[in-house]
């Protein structure tokens, strides 16, 4: 029995882990055998869920039903750990095949058994399982919640591999969120771990998830420093896969292309291309397809870039078929490939063809993803009524004893608020009698210190008046100083208009000139250069920027930061003629175009902003 416990947490591990089980037809006939032997029930509940798991990634139907006679068992026998496992393993079921709500249900239903059998281990389990499929679910926030949970329990057990892949998806799910200075921190936590427990697998593992995080940092800031990075952690992993204990086949040719994917983005091609074709001679044999697509793709771009065009024609055949069987996203980039090829020859029917195919391709994926959006928000919502469900019941059972409390402190509060009152009578009444004796007994000191206080009152009366009027004139002077910023804005802005305006007339002169001055042409094409480079002169729009953030403080630094692009100077400029509230014909006057250009630029900022099709550029800038 206790065999079989253990080959079942160690499956359980390679769930955590998502190593790829294949189907073992030898292992399913002697568990199917074992079930008609007379062996103890508690037995037969275990040999029951390692058919699930067999079965869990080829056929979910009959994963399903092994996993349910498994809990029908353990129900029966009223075994609690068994119960746990039932529903576990049809979580994982559920989990692989991306009903990512009914996993978490399942793991939710694991967990009370887990605790009621003191099984911490399984419990560890159950938290980081619910942490994938949270991940998956993509609400990072519960996953990292589980995942914080999964850490504690391993710890307890002093599990540290289980500890630093738990933290690699604690870190995974905080580069989600886009919150990268996070990520990087327990990313360096799960190498730390690994690296103490000597464990090369893991170690390779956690670095790998750390390049992946620093890959997407580089495609967020599109800084070399982050991909330098991720190559120094990647040629770590390589060393340790080429060295060390693992035994994984996958992770060797995957590392491969990420080091040669790296490289081509740092166009160093014969880096790139000797890292890749590694990747190819790897992946290969154990029909790692995705790899195989995207390295012919990668090199078929870098031969077309060194314009050795049957080479790039040769590897982009090579993945185009692949991709169809594999992914439409795959399919996508290699069509785009090709159509970079294509240009690139001078093959424009063909590129024609191929960028159709891409767009069309494009457009379907974004359908899909637009589905599967609508029904992760209708998922989000089922899982979230049934945890308010459970909330509320849980809320019940412990309402009274609130109730009780709340009593408690009602009283409490009470006669505490009648011993203050009764106090402040207390002090009010010999307040009045100690008046009436010194009035009795002092007569005239009495009053004249009466008197005294009576006009300290009004002096400290008077000091707040001034106060007041101080205040009252600082604000005025601040707004004559806004007035006086705006004023000197607005006349920045009249100078560059006719400023613009004078070279404009100028440039107008000089072309009605140019047919007659038939000796001048060439003195007059350079006096046109110059004036264009006058109209486009930074050092004015520096000036104006100053006066700008005089009036409108850190607005540019605002505008940045709302932008995941680049803006370019005339972009920031148009931004800060829509805040000054000017009008189209304005800024075009300004800008020195035409006015249907303004609309253009308006759409082209949206775009860059990434604002939704609803919202108005005019009232998002002006808010900023």
């Amino acid at each position: 029995m206790n065999r079989v416990l253990c080959a079942l947490c160690g499956l359980l591990a390679g769930c955590c882990w998502g190593h790829a089980h294949a189907q073992k037809q030898g292992k399913i006939d002697s568990l199917r055998r074992a079930l008609t032997q007379p062996i103890p029930d508690t037995l037969k509940v275990i040999a029951l869920g390692e058919l699930a798991w067999e079965y869990h990634i080829h056929n979910k139907a009959k994963a399903l039903h092994y996993a349910g006679e498994e809990l029908a068992l353990a129900k029966k026998l009223s075994f609690a750990k068994g119960i746990g496992l039932g529903y576990m393993d049809q979580g994982m079921t559920y989990s692989y095949h991306r009903n990512y709500p009914e996993a978490i249900d399942r793991y939710r239903r694991a967990l009370p058994f887990f605790q009621k059998a003191r099984k911490l281990h399984l419990i560890a389990f159950v938290h980081y399982n619910t942490g994938v499929a949270y991940g998956k679910f993509e609400d990072s926030h519960k996953a990292i919640e589980h995942f914080l949970k999964a850490v504690d329990a391993f710890a307890k057990q002093e599990d540290w591999a289980n500890v630093s892949q738990s933290y690699t998806g604690i870190a995974n799910s905080y580069a989600t969120l886009r919150l990268y200075v996070k990520a990087i921190d327990f990313h360096r936590k799960a190498l730390r771990v690994a690296e103490a427990q000597k464990n090369d697998e893991t170690t390779a593992v956690a670095m790998s998830d750390f390049a992946a995080t620093y890959n997407s940092l580089f495609d967020a800031y599109h800084q070399m420093a982050h991909l330098d990075s991720s190559i120094a952690l990647l040629n770590r992993v390589r060393v340790l896969l080429r060295t060390g204990t693992v035994e994984n086949p996958i992770m060797l040719p995957a590392v491969m292309h990420n080091l040669g994917n790296a490289y081509f983005q740092q166009r160093k091609y014969p880096l790139a291309v000797d890292y890749l074709r590694q990747a190819l001679d790897l992946a290969g044999p154990v029909h790692l397809q995705s790899v195989v697509c995207q390295g012919n793709t990668i090199l078929g771009k870098i031969h077309t870039r060194q314009g050795n065009y049957a080479l790039a024609e040769q590897r982009l055949r090579q993945a185009l078929p692949i991709a169809r069987q594999t992914s439409p996203q795959l399919l996508a980039d290699t069509y785009q490939a090709l159509f970079e090829w294509a240009v690139a020859k001078g093959d424009y029917r063909r590129a024609i063809d191929y960028q159709s195919q891409f767009v069309v391709l494009k457009d379907s994926l974004y359908d899909i993803q637009k589905a599967e959006v609508a029904q992760h928000l209708g998922l989000r919502y089922e899982t979230a009524e049934k945890t308010a469900k459970i909330d509320a019941l849980q809320r019940e059972n412990t309402l009274q004893r609130k109730w009780n409390y709340l009593s408690i402190v009602l009283a409490a509060t009470g006669l505490f608020l009648s011993m203050v009152l009764f106090w402040a009578w207390r002090l009010k009444k010999r307040v009045l009698i100690q008046k009436e004796r010194l009035l009795r007994e002092g007569g005239e000191k009495a009053l004249l210190k009466q008197e005294l206080m009576e006009r300290r009152h009004a002096q400290l009366q008077e000091e707040l008046q001034l106060q007041t009027t101080m205040t009252q004139l600082k604000e005025e002077q601040l707004r004559q100083e806004i007035d006086f910023k705006q004023r000197e804005l607005t006349i920045q802005v009249l100078l560059l208009e006719q400023h613009n305006e004078f070279l404009q007339n100028l440039k107008g002169h000089l072309k009605e000139m140019l047919p007659k001055a038939t000796g001048l042409k060439a003195e007059l094409t350079k006096l046109f250069r110059l004036l264009d480079n006058r109209m486009n002169d930074d050092k004015e729009f520096e000036k104006f920027t100053v006066h700008f953030e005089n009036v409108h403080p850190d607005f540019f630094h605002r505008l940045r930061a709302a932008s995941p692009a680049n803006l370019g100077q005339s972009e920031l400029k148009f931004c800060a003629y829509v805040r000054m509230a000017l009008s189209t014909k304005e800024i075009a006057h300004l800008l020195n175009v035409e006015p249907k250009s303004i609309q253009m630029a308006r759409y082209r900022l949206k775009q860059k902003f990434r604002l939704p099709e609803e919202t108005d550029l005019v009232q998002f800038i002006q808010q900023l």
